[in-house]
């Protein structure tokens, strides 16, 4: 057992709220959510050798409501990682390609390399516009 100081316990308590509340829910891709589950099951193993003799009620009270809400937080993980991992496997969604007839008016812009970024296909197409004479 690890008999740590009230502040020690209250921050370490400030911790595992931080870690189940918001750094879980910025988790993005699947390798956040592993990584973040790692280090989730990383901490609830250091959590389960602090005690504090001192601390009172409610700081026990807060402290074993942080450590349930890491530890749910750790089984939501597990669904959420699966849903993800679902949704990467399938193939992303192209962007509709809109077929040109030879008889209609357009001109063909190339994307330079710089601005890729912006569109995930090479090229584009635009209408002329007549003008009046």
């Amino acid at each position: 057992m690890n008999n740590v100081k009230v502040v020690v316990l209250r921050s370490e308590t400030d911790r595992l709220f931080r870690l189940a509340n918001t750094h879980y829910h910025a988790c993005v891709g699947v390798s956040e959510v592993k990584s973040w589950q790692e280090l989730a099951k990383r901490v609830l193993d250091e959590s389960a050798q602090v005690s504090c003799k001192r601390a009172g009620e409610y700081d026990l009270n807060q402290w074993a409501k942080a450590v349930q809400a890491l530890a749910d937080a750790t089984v939501a993980s597990v669904e959420r990682l699966h849903k993800l991992s679902i949704e990467q496997a399938r193939p992303a969604e192209r962007p509709a390609l809109h077929i040109v007839n030879s008889s209609e008016n357009v001109s063909v812009h190339f994307v330079p390399e710089s601005d890729k970024r912006i569109s995930p296909l090479p090229i584009f197409v635009t209408r002329k516009q007549q003008v009046a004479v």
